[in-house]
């Protein structure tokens, strides 16, 4: 038993080691052995020895020798962006049309083909055949993200979802493939939208964004990056605001009806989140957020909020780049395992 531990406790000390070289070199894309073992604090032989593992099984590449150091040139490492490839799936309705949207990517995120398809109806079987065709041309795909708007259980079931004929659907059954070594990530279209905006925007780091969803099937959604990580709730349904906007506003307060619905809806969407989540960007996505609109909402905000806790309001009609990237950040983030210094 005792022999057990220990071998266990020695592979997960190399485990996390070897992560934590990887994350590295990600990060830096090139370095030497001495810089890994700096920015890392393992040894200059742990990190070796690792890197030496990774070169073998193609991980990471020969970088070649450092051309402006003195003395003699210290071999360099490259992270191998195309090791793994993730591969997004986004469903939306524009103007009646339903259309699956899907990506795939490298490590860092850029696209290697993006494509969408337009359905009537958009079945488990449209999907299924989507992810083989993928799989197939892409042998080293490792994860798949999946965007839906509706609500994703604990248990990976779709509900409340404005693609009907999803309702009841399980996403670990739509996304499987016959390898079973592939991730699967899903979650909401506005949670995934602002994560793709909040990723794009480099100086939002550290901040706490919110994404007001206007579709074209009602409610208003929302979604929340706070961490710089997709906030989702304890059951989920962080940002399904329509339960409030839909049945609350309008049945306790008529004094309202004297705004139009989309801005009486927005305005209730918009004082809800800034007086719990209290965000610094709010971004207003989808067509159906005219200029006029947006307008009207700036002026209701600068009425209703003190401008020392007013968030800054960006208008975004389009939102299929952020909504794809975001879907793409998911698949991603399944291979970045969480990584800790382990001592050898």
């Amino acid at each position: 038993m005792k022999d057990e531990l220990l071998i266990n406790n020695k592979l997960r000390v190399k485990e996390s080691n070897t992560n934590l070289v990887i994350s590295t070199l990600k990060k830096f894309h090139t370095a030497t052995c001495a810089e890994i073992s700096k920015n890392t604090g393992l040894s200059v032989a742990t990190c070796g020895n690792i890197l030496k593992r990774l070169l073998e099984s193609g991980e990471i590449l020969d970088g070649g020798f450092e051309s402006n150091s003195s003395g003699r040139p210290a071999k360099q490492y490259t992270y191998n962006k195309n090791f793994s490839l993730a591969a997004a799936v986004t469903i939306h309705e524009e103007q009646s049309v339903r259309l699956l949207q899907y990506a795939v990517a490298d490590l860092y995120g850029d696209i290697i083909e993006k494509n969408f398809k337009r359905h009537e109806e958009i079945t488990s079987s449209a999907i299924s055949s989507l992810i083989s065709e993928l799989t197939l041309k892409y042998p080293s795909i490792r994860a798949i993200g999946f965007g839906v708007p509706a609500i994703i259980n604990k248990d990976g079931e779709i509900i409340n979802s404005d693609i009907s004929e999803l309702n009841g659907a399980n996403i670990y059954e739509l996304l499987k493939t016959p390898d079973v070594n592939i991730k699967i990530a899903a979650d909401r279209s506005p949670a995934l939208s602002i994560y793709g905006y909040h990723k794009k925007h480099p100086e939002l780091k550290g901040t706490i964004s919110a994404a007001v969803l206007c579709p074209q099937v009602p409610p208003v959604g929302a979604g929340f990056v706070i961490n710089d990580q997709i906030y989702n709730g304890y059951y989920n349904i962080g940002g399904e605001i329509g339960f409030l906007a839909g049945r609350f506003l309008n049945e306790f307060f008529p004094e309202a009806q004297s705004f139009s619905k989309a801005l009486r809806d927005t305005m209730f969407t918009v004082a809800a989140i800034v007086s719990t989540i209290n965000p610094s960007t709010m971004v207003f996505m989808g067509t159906d957020f005219s200029k006029e609109l947006f307008g009207e909402i700036q002026r209701c905000c600068e009425e209703l909020f003190d401008p020392l806790y007013m968030p800054e309001l960006v208008l975004l009609n389009d939102y299929s780049d952020e909504y794809i990237r975001g879907t793409i950040q998911i698949a991603i983030d399944c291979l970045n395992p969480k990584v800790k210094l382990v001592m050898e």
